[in-house]
């Protein structure tokens, strides 16, 4: 592993035992490229919030704690970061727990050398990296690498939470691959990925990076659209229009790639669930397939 932009926060009461890790994670220059030192739990906090750092070597008993109060507040400051903690003689059950809690592992002080401490830190940095990737994964959808449903569903809770302070609005687009079926059939699975994969591209291109675009599964995509103005998804839908109608032109597929989309506006001051946001645009088309008139807002894209 490089040591290059991983940075080290030592939190350690005793100066002289954070001067000999200092000098046991630096002296091969295969850990570390920078490790910055505090020696108290406050101070630490505050330099945690404000700094980049890759783990964080944590003393259990810093002076003013009892417990997994240093632990328990340094994790919920900074949750994404790796944390190993440093034990004393006789404070391995305490180390154990903090490991439950959610620590990469802990070290006993009388019993680590300076390679076996070079070592636990790689390992919880390679434990870390490993965790952040699943967790990404688990949010994307695996053919297109969007997000997947569960991450649209995340982030259009957090931003209906966020509307009641902003008074922020949104809108919730639906789109509907019409005839994926029909393309599986006639010209192979493989060419059905093709199409959603064109689809991904052509949602990607016409909406905002503000915007967050999303695969709900088999033929079904989404686009939230975050504090747009009045008459923007309209804007957007007309540009997506547009660009389906070049890429129908020009890609030379054996089907033309036609879209159909449902919409569903979130209106802070008459709040509504997510769950209630997609019932809503599920509902526009289902009137629309019902040759409802009154569905204006659905409509068939090619």
């Amino acid at each position: 592993m490089s040591s290059r932009g991983v940075r080290i926060l030592l939190i350690e009461g005793d100066p002289a035992q954070a001067s000999v890790l200092r000098d046991a994670l630096t002296a091969e220059g295969d850990v570390a490229s920078d490790v910055e030192i505090v020696d108290r739990l406050e101070p630490a906090l505050d330099t945690l919030r404000t700094g980049n750092f890759s783990i964080v070597l944590l003393d259990l008993c810093l002076p003013g704690t009892r417990g997994l109060d240093s632990f328990v507040r340094v994790h919920a400051a900074a949750p994404d970061v790796a944390i190993l903690v440093l034990a004393g003689p006789g404070e391995e059950t305490l180390a154990v727990r903090a490991v439950q809690e959610g620590a990469h592992g802990y070290l006993v002080r009388d019993r680590v050398d300076d390679v076996a401490l070079r070592q636990s830190v790689i390992y919880a940095l390679q434990r870390q990296r490993m965790l952040e990737e699943a967790a990404r994964l688990a949010l994307a959808d695996a053919l297109t690498g969007l997000r997947n449903r569960r991450a649209l569903i995340d982030i259009a809770e957090h931003h209906i939470r966020l509307a009641g302070r902003t008074k922020e609005t949104l809108t919730l687009l639906l789109f509907d691959v019409q005839g994926l079926g029909e393309i599986n059939d006639r010209f192979g699975h493989r060419e059905g990925d093709t199409a959603l994969l064109d689809t991904a591209a052509l949602l990607t291109d016409t909406f905002r990076e503000s915007d967050v675009v999303a695969r709900l599964g088999g033929d079904a995509f989404s686009v939230l659209m975050t504090n747009n103005p009045e008459g923007a998804a309209d804007i957007a839908l007309e540009r997506l229009r547009s660009i389906l109608g070049e890429h129908n032109a020009q890609a030379r597929r054996p089907y033309p790639l036609v879209l159909k989309v449902g919409t569903a506006h979130y209106d802070p001051l008459v709040p509504c669930s997510v769950p209630e946001l997609f019932e809503r645009a599920e509902q526009a088309m289902s009137a629309a397939e019902a040759g409802d008139d009154g569905a204006a807002k659905v409509r068939a894209i090619r």
